[in-house]
């Protein structure tokens, strides 16, 4: 499987290895960056196009809070545009509730209703976390090393799940 992501997903690589072999999973590539926007997540995607397995796991968003709908489908449409028919995971959103934060609920919404669109599979990280109890840092959206291991072994379930 192949997995792009944004700083939470950088901060689960040293537990990922472990996670996905726990199911029989295994990533060919994890590249992921602090910071990175969903643009140049994409972007990833798209220098890899050629190179694809089977599965994708998308985890981006966070550095995208001023997102709207509309942005947010067509977010959706790339990806499964640069997929094609390969298995496609999105991951969404969970952060502090604060109002600086408060937008990613909207990109929830509109990444469940793109997800269905365009047949992607929604990772729901929000209601998992919440019911993990994951804790945030100081600044509401990033984890203490155990909330960054439960993401890495989050990753691993939805792997597992119709596989």
């Amino acid at each position: 499987m192949f997995i792009v992501g944004d700083s939470l997903t950088a901060n689960s690589v040293p537990w990922l290895p472990a996670e996905l072999g726990g199911v029989h999973w295994a990533a060919t590539a994890i590249d992921a960056g602090h910071g990175r926007n969903t643009a140049q997540g994409l972007a990833v995607l798209a220098a890899h196009r050629s190179d694809l397995p089977p599965t994708v796991l998308i985890a981006l968003g966070t550095n995208d809070l001023e997102a709207t709908p509309a942005a947010v489908t067509g977010w959706v449409q790339q990806a499964r545009s640069l997929v094609g028919n390969r298995r496609l995971i999105w991951v969404n959103l969970h952060m502090a509730e604060r109002p600086a934060l408060a937008n990613y609920h909207t990109i929830n919404g509109a990444l469940a209703a793109a997800a269905a669109q365009y047949h992607v599979e929604l990772a729901d990280w929000a209601a998992s976390s919440t019911a993990m109890g994951v804790k945030h840092l100081g600044d509401g959206i990033h984890y203490p090393a155990p909330g960054d291991q439960q993401r890495a072994h989050f990753y691993a379930e939805v792997l597992a799940r119709n596989s």
